[in-house]
């Protein structure tokens, strides 16, 4: 190897990230879209280095279906002629294209692949990844984790002794951001608090609160609730919580 290339190499390695930058796309390998709902695709891209003054210019956001380079779906500009509605959330300057689909129905599953266009001479399709969306007609089931205090997940286990402070987080999926699950449970103790939280892709409600032999056996039951345009969809997990006797 010549001289010169060994010093482009140590170069390329040394400012990764900086310099030597190459065309890439990241998103999730698939996410679940409830029907009637709209779902939030986090996107982020990079590109070469020699295009960066082409992201000052004005850019265009376009997403093709089942195919990286033609049907095209969804263009950020010109949208008359969009087969699904959305909008870029994210700052295409800032290379986010983060994108928000509404109003997802069945014909919307499927291989989705972006493509950037700018004024300038950036125009690329990121042909090597693409983001499944599979849209369900009813919601996935919550699940339902035991935590006890200062040992955290209980794993495979509902057993607990009386007098010990534990957690019941009831986890589900959160397609659409601008529509988060409501929870119910069916059993609340007297002496508890509750708290949602919630992430770009989960919501979730946690009990907390000391267990008694009152709580022996009982089913805590968690529903999570979508509402779908001029109707509701809900799905429900139990957890029976087994309470021994601090003797």
């Amino acid at each position: 190897m010549k001289s010169a290339e060994k010093l482009i190499i140590i170069v390329c390695f040394l400012f990764q990230g900086v310099l030597c930058r190459e065309f890439s796309i990241s998103l999730p390998e698939s996410v679940e879209a409830l029907r009637g709902l709209c779902v939030l695709i986090p996107c982020s891209f990079e590109i070469k280095e020699e295009y960066d003054a082409d992201l000052q210019t004005d850019l265009t956001g376009i997403w093709n279906k089942d195919d990286a380079y033609n049907n095209k779906v969804f263009n950020s500009k010109e949208t008359t002629e969009n087969k699904i509605e959305g909008e870029i959330i994210g700052d295409l300057h800032m290379k986010n294209c983060t994108t928000i689909f509404y109003n997802i129905s069945e014909r919307d599953s499927g291989e989705y692949y972006f493509r950037v266009e700018t004024s300038g001479k950036l125009k690329h399709t990121y042909s090597s990844s693409s983001v499944d969306i599979r849209v369900q007609d009813s919601p996935i089931s919550p699940s339902i984790t035991l935590y006890k205090e200062d040992q955290g997940k209980v794993e495979d286990q509902n057993e607990v002794v009386e007098g010990t402070s534990v957690s019941l987080i009831c986890s589900a999926p959160a397609p659409c951001p601008s529509n988060l699950p409501t929870f119910t449970w069916n059993f609340l103790p007297e002496e508890r608090r509750q708290e949602q939280n919630h992430n770009t892709s989960f919501s979730s409600s946690q009990l907390n609160f000391s267990a008694t032999h009152l709580h022996h056996g009982v089913d805590f039951t968690c529903t999570a609730t979508y509402q779908l345009q001029n109707k509701t969809k809900s799905e429900q997990s139990s957890f029976r919580l087994h309470v021994l006797c601090k003797c």
